[in-house]
């Protein structure tokens, strides 16, 4: 459903911070995908601890930073930490707690050690070596939690592995010696996953708690007919992790179908994709003159230019269809046809667009005869595509690119396959 053919062939070089030798001038912050800007004061390594400069890192995490020699205050309406340079001690909302290494100044800067301090405030820390990168979520890091960012918004560990299973399905794969090799691009398709939804939901497109409901109730059924260990079997094969992780699917699958859904009816209400669609689909009616139906294709064009001189002056179009046009297509579809691009021929589609609505075209010949065009509105209920897709095809398949081009630009953060 989503061209996962695109991820691998693509040549795509994601936003992640690559790997490097560690320098202290080198790491790196990262706090919910969002890397901290330092300024001039870079984290330092001392005694195989991180320090980081507290004003740059505690004023991200939403913290006002005090300081009074030698102490240092972070507050916060829910936290107060109080410290003092040289001491490994440190007290939170009164409580007293232990520092591996010593809060202490360098280069002018308050350096803190990293992990203590904001564990003690209820964030998740880890340390990435190969990239010297310290990470920082408001929610677990690690296999079915968060496996990575992009722009800043989460991408589950789940979510991502279950691309990484899509993507060997359509290679003909049961497993990889080296999954490492598809784990990016897992990533990147994961993350126009979440970015679809980051949109949706900023523009009101959500899934609804009833709709949940009914998505838990249908995995009841599958698991009822199945039989719990058949259930998990299947689930593991798949790659997916859990039957929480299944109901996701589902959800993300309900949540493109509500925007495509919401396209078709309102385009005009939906920013940048819905001006897309209307700008792809146009509508036309057409007089077709058969050459079978003249002695010779120059008296078939003299013809046409007289009709065109009769429509002009105002003669109604479609009685003109009715007594001289050879489309048999027309009488069906006395609105016209609403068409998308590829569906018509190259010469009437080119011709229908070149046109406002309302205006008449000259003549365009093609391999059915000659055609006298008049573009009108379209008509969303009843639209033409080519030969093996819908319209919720076509609009899935423009969102769908979108969001991975957007997942491509976009930066994204990840953590080491586990």
């Amino acid at each position: 459903m989503h061209k996962r053919l695109f991820v691998i062939l693509a040549a795509v070089a994601l936003a992640f911070i690559p790997a490097r030798a560690v320098f202290a001038g080198d790491i790196d912050v990262v706090i919910d995908g969002v890397l901290v800007d330092f300024a001039n004061d870079r984290p330092a390594i001392v005694d195989n601890r991180t320090l980081v400069p507290v004003r740059a890192v505690f004023e991200a995490l939403g913290f006002k930073v005090g300081w009074d020699a030698p102490t240092v205050t972070l507050s916060r309406t829910d936290y107060t930490i109080v410290l003092n340079i040289g001491s490994q001690n440190f007290t939170i909302n009164g409580n007293t707690r232990n520092l591996d290494v010593a809060a202490q100044i360098i280069g002018g800067s308050t350096m803190l050690p990293i992990r203590a301090l904001v564990e003690s405030v209820g964030y998740y820390v880890d340390w990435l070596a190969d990239r010297s990168m310290v990470v920082i979520s408001t929610a677990p890091i690690g296999r079915g939690a968060i496996g990575g960012w992009a722009n800043g918004i989460p991408i589950s560990t789940d979510m991502i592995n279950f691309e990484l299973g899509q993507i060997l399905q359509m290679l003909g794969m049961e497993d990889c010696e080296n999954c490492a090799d598809f784990y990016e691009d897992a990533v990147f398709g994961a993350a126009a996953q979440v970015l679809m939804e980051n949109f949706a939901k900023n523009i009101g497109i959500t899934v609804g708690p009833e709709v949940m409901s009914e998505i838990s109730n249908h995995i009841d059924e599958i698991i009822s007919a199945m039989g719990a260990d058949e259930y998990n079997a299947a689930l593991a094969a798949s790659r997916i992790a859990s039957r929480y992780h299944h109901a996701e699917i589902y959800y993300f699958d309900v949540l493109w179908n509500n925007l495509i859904a919401a396209i078709l009816t309102n385009p005009a209400q939906v920013p940048r994709f819905g001006q897309y669609l209307l700008d792809d689909i146009v509508a036309a009616k057409h007089i077709l003159l058969s050459f079978d139906d003249f002695d010779t294709p120059a008296a078939a064009e003299a013809f046409a230019r007289v009709l065109i001189t009769r429509a002009n002056d105002g003669e109604i179009f479609a009685d003109l269809i009715e007594n001289y046009g050879a489309d048999p297509g027309m009488i069906a579809n006395p609105g016209g046809y609403t068409f998308t691009r590829g569906t018509m021929v190259q010469a009437f589609c080119d011709a229908t667009r070149a046109l406002n609505i309302g205006e008449i075209s000259g003549i365009v010949p093609s391999n059915f005869g000659l055609h006298i065009i008049k573009r009108v509105e379209p008509n969303l209920g009843n639209v033409m595509t080519p030969p093996g897709w819908n319209l919720e095809n076509l609009v899935l398949n423009m969102l769908f690119n979108a969001f991975m081009n957007d997942a491509e630009n976009a930066k994204i953060i990840h953590l080491p396959m586990n």
